[in-house]
C-alpha cells in the first residue's frame, strides 16, 4: 500500500461499513466535513514544518 519511504504517504482509515456507528458518521455529510478539514489542517501543519525543517537545514 504505502511502498515508497522517499514519497510522503499517509493511510487514514475513517472507519467500518460493518460498524454500525461508524457507517452512521460515514453517512453524515457534517461529520465527513470535519473529518476533511481536521485532515486538512494536519496536511497543512505537516507542510509548514517541513518547510521549517528546510530552512534551517540551508543554514
Amino acid at each position: 500500500m504505502l511502498k515508497a519511504p522517499d514519497i510522503p504517504s499517509v493511510l487514514v482509515e475513517l472507519g467500518f461499513l460493518t460498524d454500525e456507528r461508524d457507517r452512521a458518521n460515514l453517512l453524515d455529510p457534517q461529520w465527513r466535513g470535519r473529518m476533511a478539514g481536521s485532515i486538512t489542517r494536519a496536511i497543512l501543519a505537516w507542510a509548514a514544518d517541513e518547510q521549517a525543517r528546510a530552512a534551517l537545514l540551508r543554514k
